[in-house]
């Protein structure tokens, strides 16, 4: 079901972890003899299943921010680069 929903590429442009749908299962293996154990079940598997998206978004920024510092740097580097290669150089 996940890879047939990927396939079908629909477009997500507001997620901030992919651009197109994508389905996210939560599970709970346990023998219910009755509609409270149920109910506690699908609680677990919700719960577990925001704890791995709340973790995986927070990597995913986590890894952007990096790479916006990586690139502002290299940006200055960049800069101090040309403005040293056009610099006039001083004669003593």
């Amino acid at each position: 079901m996940l890879e047939e929903v990927r396939n079908l590429n629909i477009s997500h442009e507001r997620s901030e972890v992919a651009d197109i749908l994508t389905v996210s299962i939560g599970m709970c293996h346990a023998k219910i003899s009755n509609s409270e154990q149920l109910k506690t079940c699908c609680e677990l598997a919700d719960q577990a299943l925001y704890t791995v998206k709340r973790t995986v978004v927070t990597i995913i920024t986590e890894k952007v921010e990096i790479l916006v510092k990586v690139y502002v740097y290299l940006c200055n580097v960049s800069k101090t680069l040309i403005q040293c290669a056009f610099m006039p150089s001083k004669v003593a």
